[in-house]
């Protein structure tokens, strides 16, 4: 799958992970958290449902190319010392649109990457304020 050949790429190039519960600062518009491990509780409750398992597929087809794309324009060098996992909570506004990505490692390229996936119109998820939950690994 080409998300995993780009997760793998973004592993090589992070850095060391955040304190838990640190995370970018949140779009007024996004739901806040009491730390990263509640986002990816509720993002892992939605996708258990029935909607949330039809609703990945299609989200992880609309972001494989723009993650690859976006990985090749903000970085090109590697971080041996990189965590071999780290996550991904995407949170979507009811018509697709991403407002807010955390993430439990910041990478050098994170703001890079982040502001590339912000504009990605990605499809619409069954309800507003959708929470999606990505392993990123390099295996």
């Amino acid at each position: 799958m080409r998300l995993l050949y780009a997760a793998g790429f973004l592993v090589l190039l992070s850095a060391p992970a955040l304190p838990t519960g640190a995370a970018p600062a949140k779009s007024p518009a996004a739901p806040r958290f009491s730390s990263l491990a509640a986002a990816i509780a509720k993002a892992d409750r939605l996708g258990d449902t029935k909607a949330g398992r039809d609703y990945k597929g299609n989200f992880y087809s609309a972001l494989g190319t723009p993650m690859e794309e976006a990985m090749a324009e903000c970085g090109k060098t590697g971080d041996p010392a990189s965590p071999a996992q780290f996550d991904l909570v995407f949170v979507l506004a009811a018509d697709g649109r991403v407002l807010d990505l955390l993430c439990s490692a910041k990478p050098p390229l994170l703001p890079c990457v982040v502001a590339k996936l912000r504009a990605v119109q990605l499809p619409p998820p069954p309800k507003a304020n959708w929470l999606v939950h990505v392993v990123m690994s390099a295996s």
